[in-house]
C-alpha cells in the first residue's frame, strides 16, 4: 500500500526546518518549512475528512500556483481523494463537461477564484469548498492517511496538448512515484538547492527530494520573476522558453546579470539556438539544459549545453536541417524510444519492420514506452482518434516527428501531421533553419499549404533586413514577419497554426 503523502512525512521527519516552498506576496516573499507544511496539510486534511471527502472522492483544485495549492493537493491525497485539473482557458462550458465526465463532486477554490468556482458549481452541481487560507494553522496529525494501492488514481488532468485533441490523463500514486524517480535519475535533481520553477511536476519532485521550490507562475511578469529570483538567490531556474526569453530580454535591457544562477533548464516548447546563446550573457555561470517530454512522458530526453562550443554545435545542427537537438534519451530507468515510419503505423506484421532506432536513418513519429510513461490505454479519450491498434498498445504516441543522429541524440523535427510541401522534411525543420539563420527571430511558423513561413521578430529588429523568400527542401517559400505569433495560453511556446 502507498500514498504520496507519506513522502512528505519522511522528508519532514529528516529535514523539518528546511524551506519547502517560497512564493511572492506582492513586494515580499513568504516561505514554509517542511515541518510547517506537513502540519498545515494535516490540518486541511482533517477539514476535508469532516466535509465527507475520502477514498476515491474527486475534487477539482481551482487554486493558482501557491503554497496553498500544494497544501490542498497533498491534503486531498492524504484522505485518498483524486485531484482533478482542468485548464480554465477551456471556457466554463467545456470545463463543466469535463467535470461531468470525470465524475467530479467537489471544487476546492481559493478566495481569489471563489466567484468562478461558485458559478461553475451552480452549473455542474459540484459542491464548492474553500481552499486552505494563509491563516490555516499547523496541527498534530490526528487522522490516518488513506493507504491506497499503487494503481489508485492520484491526479486526473485534462489537457488539449499540442494537437488540440482533448485527453484525460489518469496518473496513479505509483506512476507519480516512478516519474519522480525517473526525473531524479535522468536530470540529477539531487543537487538542487533552491529552484525557481513554473512547472508543478518539478515542484512535486522537489518536495519528494526535500529540495526547496520558489513558486513561479506563467503569468508572472519578467520584472516580478527577476525580483523573486534575486531575493531568494535561486540557483536553478526551470520554465518554458517564452518566459525565459522575456526574463533574458528584461535583464539585457537593464544591463543586469545574475551570476548566482548555476542552472537554467527549459521545457514545454521548442528551444531555438538564440535562447541558450542569450542566456549565457545574463547567466554567465549557468549550464543551459533542455528537457524534452510531455504530460504523458516526463522526461524523454535531456541535453546539456555547458560552453560556447556546445551552443555553436546546437545552432549548426539546426541550420543543417536537423531540427532541434533534444539530447540523449533518458534511459537510466527502463524506457524505450523508437521512431515509427508514418506509412507503417496502420499495419504491422513484425515490429522489427516498423520500429527503428538506427542512427540517422529513420525519420518518423517518436513513440515511447516505459515504467514512467502513460501509455495510450491508460488515457481516457475525450475526442479524437479511435483506440490504438494492438501493435501500438503500451506506447505513448508523442505526435512529434523525430530522428536519432549518429551520436545517439534525439532530434525534434516538428509535428508529425505537419510535413512540408516536399513531404521529405517536416515544418519544424524549416522553422528551426529560419530562426537559427535570422538575427532577431524568436520563433517561426511554416505553413506549407500557403507556401509561406511567418517569423516572429524581436520588436527591436527591422523586418527590412529579412529576406522575402527562401528555398527549403527544394521548395520556395515566402517569408513574412510579425510581432507575435498565436501560441498556447499555458506556456506561450507552442504555436496555434489554426489561427494563422
Amino acid at each position: 500500500m502507498y500514498n504520496l503523502y507519506c513522502r512528505l512525512c519522511t522528508v519532514a521527519l529528516h529535514n523539518p526546518q528546511a524551506i519547502a516552498l517560497t512564493q511572492s506576496t506582492g513586494p515580499k516573499t513568504r516561505s514554509i518549512s517542511f515541518r510547517e507544511l506537513l502540519g498545515r496539510v494535516d490540518a486541511y486534511a482533517r477539514k476535508l475528512a469532516l466535509l465527507g471527502l475520502g477514498l476515491g472522492t474527486r475534487a477539482m483544485i481551482a487554486i493558482n500556483p501557491s503554497i496553498e495549492f500544494y497544501i490542498a493537493l497533498l491534503a486531498l491525497l492524504k484522505v485518498g481523494g483524486i485531484a482533478v485539473f482542468i485548464d480554465p482557458t477551456f471556457g466554463i462550458q467545456r470545463v463543466k463537461r469535463y467535470l461531468a465526465r470525470s465524475h467530479t463532486a467537489y471544487l476546492i477554490a481559493s478566495s481569489r477564484n471563489k466567484i468562478y468556482a461558485s458559478l461553475l458549481g451552480l452549473l455542474s452541481g459540484c459542491k464548492v469548498i474553500s481552499g486552505p487560507s494563509g491563516s490555516l494553522q499547523s496541527v498534530a496529525n490526528d487522522i490516518d492517511f488513506a493507504a491506497v494501492a499503487e494503481d489508485h488514481p492520484a491526479l486526473i488532468t485534462f489537457t488539449s496538448g499540442t494537437s488540440g485533441e482533448s485527453k484525460c490523463l489518469v496518473r496513479t500514486h505509483g506512476f507519480l512515484h516512478r516519474q519522480s524517480r525517473a526525473i531524479n535519475h535522468s536530470l540529477d535533481r539531487n543537487a538542487i538547492d533552491r529552484e525557481f520553477s513554473t512547472l508543478p511536476v518539478f515542484a512535486l519532485n522537489n518536495l519528494d527530494n526535500g529540495n526547496s521550490t520558489v513558486i513561479g507562475t506563467t503569468t508572472m511578469s519578467a520584472a516580478h520573476a527577476i525580483r523573486l529570483i534575486s531575493s531568494t538567490k535561486s540557483h536553478s531556474l526551470l520554465m518554458a522558453p517564452a518566459q525565459l526569453e522575456s526574463i533574458i530580454e528584461h535583464l539585457s535591457q537593464t544591463g543586469s546579470v545574475l551570476p548566482f544562477v548555476s542552472r537554467v533548464c527549459v521545457g514545454g516548447g521548442p528551444v531555438y539556438p538564440h535562447l541558450p546563446q542569450s542566456a549565457a550573457r545574463v547567466f554567465p555561470n549557468a549550464i543551459f539544459e533542455i528537457v524534452y517530454g510531455s504530460s504523458e512522458a516526463e522526461p524523454i530526453s535531456h541535453l546539456r549545453l555547458v560552453n560556447a562550443q556546445d551552443r555553436e554545435l546546437y545552432q549548426k545542427k539546426a541550420l543543417e536541417g536537423n531540427g532541434l537537438d533534444v539530447g540523449t534519451i533518458c534511459n537510466t530507468l527502463p524506457m524505450e524510444v523508437v521512431i515509427a515510419r508514418p506509412e507503417k503505423l496502420s499495419s504491422l506484421m513484425d515490429e522489427r519492420q516498423f520500429f527503428s532506432a538506427t542512427h540517422g536513418v529513420t525519420v518518423g513519429e517518436i513513440l515511447v514506452r516505459g515504467d514512467h510513461v502513460l501509455a495510450s490505454e491508460k488515457m481516457i479519450r475525450v475526442a479524437g482518434r479511435d483506440p490504438e491498434p494492438d501493435h501500438l498498445q503500451g506506447f505513448h504516441r508523442t505526435g512529434d516527428a523525430g530522428m536519432i543522429d549518429v551520436q545517439g541524440h534525439l532530434h525534434y523535427l516538428g509535428r508529425i501531421d505537419r510535413p512540408s510541401s516536399t513531404k521529405e522534411v517536416y515544418a519544424g525543420q524549416i522553422e528551426a533553419i529560419c530562426v537559427a539563420s535570422t538575427p532577431g527571430a524568436r520563433k517561426a511558423a511554416c505553413i506549407p499549404q500557403a507556401n509561406k513561413v511567418v517569423l516572429e521578430l524581436d520588436p527591436r529588429t527591422s523586418s527590412k533586413t529579412i529576406a522575402s523568400s527562401g528555398i527549403f527542401g527544394g521548395h520556395a517559400y515566402n517569408i513574412l514577419t510579425t510581432g507575435k505569433l498565436p501560441c498556447d495560453a499555458r506556456h506561450r511556446s507552442k504555436i496555434i497554426y489554426e489561427r494563422l
